[in-house]
């Protein structure tokens, strides 16, 4: 064999040893590379399912926050509804006792400000909702001043209702961002049911201040009455929302309520008080009364919100740990699968190679007369 030809097998064998290495890698790299876009896709994925949880869970913070306030500013309108309309013979003690509890978590939401409040959601939530908040204490600035006008007996009723009505469906609103940030469909659905029934206990507020007007004049007029029914009506049909949107469970709390002890009496009393426009019969119920009954149905309503709110944090941390598992199990996956796959080719391309560059060497010698290869 004349050393040209040698030198052309050499080339030869040199260019299939590259050859082989190359396609070999090919293979190996194309899946790989599949791989792991897809891997990149689930994890990313997965930290933005983790960050609308996140952001979830802070406007459900807000939410609690100004559910408070909400809560005793109803009381607080019910019971001024019902001092007016007494003139003054009825509520004057608990509405002193009612405005101190308001005074108290309305220092306690609102004290640092709107920046405080908002400072759990993120900066363009935050920026979006800083105003309304601003709004709402530039209208409680004046509530030193209502009050005074309601001990005078000053205030119309309608014009009571028009100042609280408001700032309570402000900050009602304030729920609403809970719902709109979840982040699955259950999650969706359970806020929807939290936001319908707490609408619901809001109408139910109103419900309370029309009968205390109701109530503690003796009796409903045409006006009050029609109000009165109008406010259940809205109640019964948010509450059909919630049990549109929520488990069986927290349906079942809620029918319990209704057909329960306190529910049978408020639907007593609400009797009463509609039929009263024909009969002038109360049957001696005062408005301190019809309040007290009708705080407790919006309480054990309350109950149910607070039930609800703990099906919302259970779900989310139950996604949130499924989005982290998946996060561990894909990347885990992902990283053994390279280091398996690298461990391979390596072991596969030194098997294939090697022989082939032993012949290329055993060529070489060839050509340089070593015969003994």
């Amino acid at each position: 064999m004349d050393k040209e030809t040698l030198k052309r097998l050499m080339e030869q064998e040199a260019q299939a040893v590259r050859l082989t290495t190359l396609q070999f890698v090919s293979l190996l790299v194309m899946p790989l590379l599949v791989m792991s876009i897809l891997a990149g896709v689930i994890i990313f994925r997965d930290l933005i399912k983790l960050s609308e949880l996140q952001l979830s869970n802070n406007a459900y913070i807000v939410a609690e926050r100004t559910g408070a306030v909400v809560t005793e500013l109803q009381k607080e309108r019910g019971m001024s509804v019902g001092h007016i309309a007494s003139e003054g013979r009825q509520f004057a003690p608990e509405l002193a006792a009612q405005r101190a509890l308001t005074d108290a978590v309305l220092e306690d939401a609102f004290a640092a400000g709107a920046e405080d409040l908002l400072a759990d959601l993120p900066e363009d939530l935050r920026a979006e909702t800083a105003p309304r908040i601003d709004e709402i204490r530039a209208a409680l600035d004046a509530l030193g001043a209502v009050r005074a006008e309601i001990d005078a007996l000053d205030r119309p009723v309608r014009d009571v209702l028009g100042y609280y009505s408001p700032i309570v469906a402000d900050l009602l609103s304030f729920g609403d961002i809970q719902a709109t940030t979840a982040s699955t469909t259950a999650l969706t659905y359970t806020s929807l049911g939290y936001e319908a029934l707490a609408r619901s206990i809001e109408f139910a507020g109103q419900e309370r201040a029309a009968g205390a007007q109701g109530f503690a004049r003796g009796g409903f007029n045409e006006v009050v009455a029609t109000r009165f029914r109008d406010l259940r009506t809205r109640q019964l049909a948010l509450q059909e929302r919630f049990h549109d949107y929520v488990s069986p469970d927290l349906s079942a709390m809620l029918d319990a309520v209704n057909t329960g002890p306190i529910g049978l009496q408020v639907e007593w009393m609400r009797a009463i008080g509609s039929a009263s426009v024909d009969s002038g019969d109360i049957q001696s119920i005062t408005g301190p009364e019809w309040f007290a009954t009708s705080t407790e149905y919006i309480e054990a309503l309350n109950a149910i919100l607070s039930a609800v709110s703990a099906k919302i944090d259970a779900q989310t941390a139950r996604v949130a740990q499924d989005a982290r598992h998946e996060i561990y199990i894909v990347g885990g996956a992902s990283i053994g699968v390279i280091i398996l796959s690298a461990l391979f080719s390596w072991w596969q391309i030194h098997r294939i190679v090697m022989p082939l560059r032993k012949l290329t060497r055993g060529l070489q010698r060839l050509s340089r007369g070593q015969t003994d290869v």
